[in-house]
């Protein structure tokens, strides 16, 4: 294990290292903080918002999932509901699976407040195990 000096205040770093426990200012308290990838991080390699990637396929979900697990960190949070394939049991369960095969946790994102539309992510968000729905106005 790091000291606190070598992993920066509190024992916290930007950037993973190994041996560093990820805590914030709380660290006294025993609060951990959990480092994870949005995915509007990469939301042109994805091909959202009417941006189509160059000279490559557009990335997909599995390979976010990926991403963060090489990366080390603790999860992602899914920015938008088109970064799924669909929102039926038997594909956002199979999600599920896949990031914790992986160790990672998953929240889920969207946009808009269309009453239907939150209902729907809210049991998507069930199902993979997310504590939260964000979402953001602006879109129906």
């Amino acid at each position: 294990m790091s000291t606190a000096a070598e992993c920066g205040r509190f024992g916290m770093a930007l950037t993973p290292r190994e041996g560093c426990v990820y805590t914030g200012p709380t660290i006294m308290q025993g609060v951990a903080v959990k480092l994870g990838l949005d995915t509007y991080s990469y939301r042109y390699a994805a091909g959202l918002w009417d941006y189509t990637p160059r000279g490559s396929a557009p990335m997909a979900l599995e390979h976010y999932l990926q991403k963060a697990a090489d990366l080390n960190l603790d999860g992602v949070q899914l920015c938008d509901a088109r970064h799924l394939e669909s929102l039926e049991y038997g594909y956002v369960s199979g999600v599920r699976e896949r990031a914790e095969s992986l160790g990672l946790y998953v929240e889920v994102g969207t946009a808009g407040t269309n009453a239907d539309h939150l209902e729907s992510m809210v049991r998507v968000a069930h199902v993979v195990g997310s504590p939260v729905v964000r979402t953001f106005v602006g879109k129906p």
